[in-house]
């Protein structure tokens, strides 16, 4: 990548890592915040204890039985509120994974984040044409067998921008195809082959963009409910009340501002070579 670029996200990422809430780490969230979900400790174990109680209450016997309500369900709904409250106006990091050329990059650089659409992918593939990554005919083939065009069929993706709050090591098969082929699911999801014949694999190179997104415009507005959903999930983890560590997927609808990139990694990295295991450093699964 062009030095110029690389230094261009370098200098965010001591200025803005520091502002994004880190899912995993309890020590980035806003003082208030932390404060909060720290108090609920005790909660949290009387919670649990209820539904242990409440589990072993099930009959055996083939007779009609009705769950009841936890005591303590009211109390943990209102403190997993507060603590959304706390933390909306704030940003998370995130990670995008993705196959993108030099070119691609420093466009990101000038103009951001772009939701997937038809008119961007058209864009997108206007661009390799451009840059002669592409033929017209390929780029052609390409966008015509986008899922895009088949609505939902294949999943919503039109106009999202996914990203996951969890750094995921580089051979995880749920990233793999995201990095081994130019455009993602958008681009290749319908193609027989992959993308092979139209060489696809072989255009750009992985990429994984570290995202500060505002917490506000994540997952159409209820983004902050659903992070301080997993915040608490994650502190009953550390509490031993459950074994359940995993992340979540974030997307917005909204274009971000070339700022909210705090750096991007790419393939012979070291960062890259580590995401998730090692890298960032504060993170453990």
């Amino acid at each position: 990548m062009d030095s110029s670029i690389v230094g261009w996200y370098c200098s965010r990422v001591g200025r803005l890592a520091h502002m994004a809430i880190d899912i995993w780490d309890i020590d980035t969230l806003p003082p208030e915040a932390k404060e909060h979900l720290l108090s609920g400790d005790d909660l949290l174990r009387s919670h649990h204890d209820g539904e242990l109680a409440i589990e072993a209450s099930i009959t055996t016997e083939r007779v009609f039985w009705q769950r009841r309500v936890n005591a303590f369900e009211d109390d943990r709904s209102a403190f997993e509120a507060k603590l959304a409250a706390l933390i909306a106006p704030g940003e998370i990091r995130s990670f995008h994974y993705s196959r993108m050329t030099d070119e691609e990059i420093a466009t990101i650089s000038e103009i951001g984040i772009v939701p997937t659409s038809k008119a961007f992918l058209r864009k997108r593939l206007d661009g390799l044409i451009a840059h002669n990554h592409l033929s017209e005919a390929q780029a052609d083939e390409a966008f015509a067998k986008s899922p895009l065009n088949a609505g939902e069929a294949y999943g919503k993706r039109d106009g999202l921008f996914w990203t996951s709050a969890f750094p995921i090591p580089i051979d995880d098969s749920g990233v793999e195809r995201l990095l081994g082929i130019w455009g993602g699911e958008v681009a290749s999801w319908t193609l027989e082959d992959s993308g092979k014949s139209l060489g696809l694999p072989k255009i750009g190179s992985p990429r994984i963009l570290e995202i500060a997104m505002p917490i506000s415009t994540a997952i159409d507005g209820s983004g902050a409910t659903t992070i301080a959903g997993r915040l608490v999930d994650l502190r009953r983890a550390g509490l031993g009340l459950t074994e359940y560590r995993g992340g979540i997927d974030l997307y917005t609808t909204v274009a971000l501002q070339p700022k909210a990139v705090l750096v991007v990694h790419s393939e012979g990295q070291q960062a890259y070579a580590d995401m998730g295991r090692g890298y960032p450093m504060s993170f453990s699964y």
